[in-house]
């Protein structure tokens, strides 16, 4: 839970950088690879700087976003009653290792996900 606590802390942090730089969520221009989305973040240093703080580096925080919104995502629908068992292509796209610990430590996401965009 460390490094959730350091993304959340991360995404608190780059909130007021991305109202001062809006192309960073310009939707058009949308990196295809993780590496490609490191090298978009890196143009911004001020943003490398406030995950630096929190003790993350770009990929780090790359992986733990596309990672933690793919594992909510799918506890959710499983959780709502959308399938009973993880379909095998969703265990393509996330590890069950991480499924299980969204799902273990589910209040806890779901309070730093509101935490999150209550300070937006």
């Amino acid at each position: 839970m460390d490094k959730v606590h350091k993304f959340s802390e991360a995404t608190k942090a780059l909130q007021p950088l991305a109202k001062q730089h809006p192309e960073i969520q310009n939707q058009q221009d949308d990196p295809k690879s993780i590496d490609a989305m490191v090298q978009k973040f890196q143009k911004y240093p001020d943003a490398v700087g406030a995950l630096a703080k929190n003790g993350l580096t770009p990929r780090e925080y790359i992986v733990a976003m596309m990672t933690s919104v793919q594992a909510m995502m799918a506890v959710g629908m499983k959780k709502s009653g959308a399938y009973k068992e993880y379909p095998p292509d969703m265990l393509k796209l996330v590890s069950k290792a991480n499924l299980d610990f969204v799902d273990q430590h589910w209040d806890e996401f779901q309070k730093l996900v509101q935490m999150s965009s209550d300070d937006k």
